[in-house]
């Protein structure tokens, strides 16, 4: 699996209503080959600039996705506006089972698409906490997994200020953590929800 430099937070606008969802979508192929298959969603954001986000998932028919970033999104922009934020998302099972990723792609000023990662990412980059906030929030809509599955419970005293909550009769908030462990995720889920661990 390529190791990719972890996106910012700031990228990924939250999530609005989902406008498109297409599990046969035709795209162009960067050779004049003919039609690549992928699964396409795609949803309106409403961050300070309204716009939308697709995200591509690899099928493995035909032909990679990758290899066709730069059409996508001139594709998918010429469709949606230029406020349009792609990601890719790949199941990756010879990872783990249940493993998958999800890469933003940006487009230089030549055109040429380049990739960061969203999910997963190192629990010691300093963008780790923002991007897992942003899965338990929006991006488990895209890899279909419930909020809980980014939690872990932890002590008051190892929170940031900002993520640690208080009310009467309950013990600290939780914050959102989860990392890789042996090449796959390890997640757990928060007793305070009632989930159960499973890493």
């Amino acid at each position: 699996m390529a190791v990719l430099t972890p996106a910012s937070p700031s990228d990924l606008p939250p999530l609005g209503e989902l406008v498109a969802d297409d599990p046969f979508w035709r795209y162009p192929l960067a050779t004049p080959a003919g039609e690549g298959v992928a699964h396409l969603r795609v949803w309106l954001t409403t961050g300070p600039e309204p716009g939308h986000l697709a995200v591509v998932t690899e099928t493995g028919l035909a032909a990679s996705v990758t290899e066709s970033s730069g059409r996508i999104w001139a594709g998918l922009a010429g469709r949606y506006g230029p406020s349009l934020v792609l990601l890719e998302h790949y199941l990756v099972p010879e990872a783990g089972e249940g493993m998958e990723t999800l890469d933003l792609v940006r487009i230089g000023a030549d055109g040429s698409p380049h990739w960061s990662r969203v999910w997963p990412t190192p629990a010691d980059n300093p963008r780790h906490g923002g991007l897992e906030l942003w899965m338990a929030t929006d991006g488990r809509r895209i890899v279909s997994r419930p909020a809980s599955e980014f939690d872990r419970c932890e002590d008051e005293d190892d929170l940031p200020s900002h993520a640690c909550a208080r009310g009467p009769g309950r013990g600290p908030r939780c914050r959102l953590r989860s990392g890789l462990r042996a090449g796959v995720l390890a997640h757990a889920h928060c007793p305070m929800s009632g989930g159960v661990s499973l890493g």
